[in-house]
């Protein structure tokens, strides 16, 4: 599932780069890294990832992938509008230097979204015992973990390295 994810966020970026849906530079704040604090773009960024693990949750999945899809097409379009008004610069001082980290903290929300999905299909592929339904639990909230300590980090390379 972090594959799928992180492909569907590459699709996204190369369908919001290239689909002709006007974007100018007056409409980005690119003052917006100036001042924050940590926790406030590390709250901001959970609380996306665990939108994209609820509404997962609730549609098998498929919304999750569905969200980080436009969290992809959205930086696609950031990437065409700055590199039309040449500044790649603001690209890849501002969003590089954390947007990895992000990206794969998103992708183990989404990831952790369809554990309850693999445990309902083993339950009635296999018929999985109470012991192993612990073992999906704890698998999804090792997931959840996981994309929590990436939103941290990446949240703190945004503030203190990242450079819009």
């Amino acid at each position: 599932m972090m594959c799928l994810s992180i492909v569907l966020f590459a699709v996204g970026g190369m369908y919001g780069y290239a689909h002709p849906f006007v974007v100018t530079k007056d409409d980005l704040d690119l003052s917006a890294g100036n001042g924050t604090s940590v926790w406030s773009v590390v709250a901001h960024n959970l609380w996306v990832g665990l939108q994209m693990f609820c509404v997962g949750l609730l549609s098998l999945s498929v919304g999750g992938l569905l969200l980080i899809g436009v969290n992809g097409v959205v930086v696609g379009k950031l990437f065409h509008v700055l590199e039309q008004e040449k500044m790649l610069t603001s690209f890849i001082t501002g969003i590089l230097p954390h947007g990895f980290i992000e990206v794969i903290g998103f992708s183990f929300f989404v990831s952790a979204s369809a554990v309850p999905l693999l445990a309902i299909i083993s339950y009635f592929v296999t018929k999985i015992q109470r012991k192993s339904v612990k073992t999906y639990f704890y698998m999804s909230v090792i997931l959840l973990f996981l994309g929590c300590a990436c939103i941290c980090i990446a949240g703190f390379l945004e503030v203190y390295v990242s450079f819009v």
